[in-house]
């Protein structure tokens, strides 16, 4: 019978050898420090509600630093409530826009459109404090919450919307005078008689101011759908122009 071969010693010290393999040396990386290790900056609510914030993300809006230099008792007053502190410091941390869902039970019909008319009028509370802290991203973020519910809304609902808060858009009539333009141009298309219909007739005469902004939208409607051939200057004026108003009071 065949013995094994014996390993000779030469196989045997260089299956025994460790291999010592040294990596290059490579570029020395700084850590950057995280956001959440900075201590607390703490803001308070209009309604005594304490916010703890990192202040590695309170940096990054300068009014809030302001406002923090002239804290007295360590706790920075904001002029806002709770429920828009809670959107307003959750998008500062992550850059999100998060509304919390529990709104009341109003007892509507429709659950969908009570929902709906919940997060504008909530929407509409935070773009007031974004405005007014110059958050940009924050207020960009409501504004597109707010295009995404307006394409939910019938249109007479959305213009009894935009009536009762009127006063809450006086910085924002280009952007407001573009949302009922996409909101008439989808019921027209729907409905080619739109503008004989008794229930849209009946929404003019209540305010002035809405009555000009719609008088300005359609006329912009006519114009872009029976001249679109007429020699126009390229950069032309946006028909929508302010007004003055009352500032919306939250």
């Amino acid at each position: 019978m065949a013995q094994p071969k014996a390993d000779t010693k030469e196989e045997s010290a260089a299956s025994d050898t460790w291999v010592d393999v040294k990596a290059e040396a490579g570029p020395e990386v700084e850590m950057i420090k995280s956001p959440y290790a900075t201590k607390a900056a703490m803001f308070r609510t209009l309604d005594g509600t304490i916010f703890s914030v990192p202040e590695g993300f309170v940096s990054k809006l300068p009014t809030l630093v302001r406002l923090r230099e002239k804290a007295q008792d360590g706790v920075t007053n904001v002029s806002f409530d709770n429920e828009v502190a809670h959107v307003f410091f959750h998008h500062l941390c992550t850059g999100q826009f998060q509304l919390p869902f529990s709104e009341p039970n109003w007892g509507w019909d429709h659950p969908k459109l009570s929902h709906t008319l919940w997060k504008l009028k909530y929407s509409l509370r935070v773009l007031a404090a974004a405005k007014k802290y110059g958050f940009f991203t924050l207020e960009c973020s409501a504004k597109t919450s707010m295009e995404e519910d307006y394409k939910d809304l019938p249109l007479t609902v959305l213009i009894d919307h935009i009536q009762e808060n009127l006063s809450c858009f006086k910085d924002e009539m280009i952007w407001l005078g573009e949302q009922m333009e996409t909101a008439l141009e989808t019921a027209l298309s729907h409905n080619p008689s739109i503008f004989k219909d008794n229930t849209l007739l009946e929404k003019i005469g209540h305010s002035p101011e809405f009555d000009r902004l719609l008088v300005q939208v359609i006329g912009e409607m006519y114009k872009l759908l029976h001249v679109k051939d007429s020699e126009e200057d390229p950069v032309a004026p946006n028909p929508y122009f302010a007004w003055s108003c009352e500032p919306c009071d939250f």
